[in-house]
């Protein structure tokens, strides 16, 4: 679930930078529209100005490949690339860190709570159906104000929501289901309080009903404890399934 890192080194024809940049500029800017994509940002060497050096941050390897082997990737690259003499591409994980005299794995401890709940709900559905239902948008929630479907694509649905805060204020979010049949549900969410929370629902079929194991990580909330965020998870996810549950009694595919 760690953040992945795209780069590249390029080297531009000579008396072709500013065209290179140019062209640069219009692949990150549809790039950047990709699943999973986060900042891409573009820097030039200053002791070797000839030298540019790309890098982007990205929600998981899956996605980076998805975008590299999507439909556009090899027309659009060769938009840049007709400019460029020398270009080095890399794909990188981090592995060591430090801000503020704190290193990586001691930040990250700050910075996340690891939540694991087996059980976390049993449906009175086939996997097949919570596949149909996931699939679909505007699931009834006390804690969300609207649940809109934007869009399937490959596998991927990605929806819309407006969450209440317990304030009675509310947040933006977009959510991603990246589906897993017959294993389960991968999903990230970008936007509010938990930008950047990636959990999985694991499925196991109990002939025409299906257990449900929820485990992921959060980001940790500014001024709450751990125990205190994960009591907040816990109660969360908890009648969001119980929901659910009451939802799929009745709910059919349109």
């Amino acid at each position: 679930m760690s953040t992945i890192y795209t780069s590249g080194t390029w080297k531009p024809n000579a008396g072709s930078e500013d065209a290179f940049v140019a062209a640069w500029k219009q692949f990150a800017a549809w790039a950047s529209s990709m699943p999973g994509a986060g900042r891409l940002q573009l820097a030039r060497d200053l002791r070797e100005p000839e030298q540019f050096v790309s890098f982007g941050d990205w929600a998981s390897l899956e996605e980076v490949r998805g975008w590299k082997s999507s439909s556009q990737f090899r027309e659009r690259m060769a938009q840049v690339l007709q400019h460029v003499d020398e270009f080095q591409p890399a794909e990188l994980a981090l592995i060591a860190s430090a801000k503020d005299g704190t290193t990586n794995e001691e930040e990250e401890e700050l910075m996340s709570v690891h939540y694991k709940k087996e059980g976390i709900a049993t449906f009175d559905a086939t996997p097949d159906k919570l596949f149909r239902y996931m699939s679909a948008g505007g699931h009834p929630h006390v804690a969300f104000k609207s649940h809109r479907l934007d869009r399937i694509s490959d596998g991927l649905v990605t929806v819309s929501a407006e969450v209440f805060n317990p304030d009675g204020s509310t947040f933006e979010t977009t959510i991603e289901h990246r589906l897993d049949p017959p294993n389960g549900i991968e999903t990230t969410m970008s936007g509010g309080p938990f930008d950047g929370a990636r959990f999985v629902h694991t499925y196991t079929p109990l002939g025409d009903r299906t257990k449900v194991d929820l485990e992921g990580d959060f980001p940790a909330l500014p001024g709450m404890s751990e125990a205190e965020e994960l009591a907040m998870i816990d109660g969360f996810f908890t009648t969001v399934f119980d929901e659910d549950t009451a939802t799929l009694r009745t709910w059919t595919p349109e």
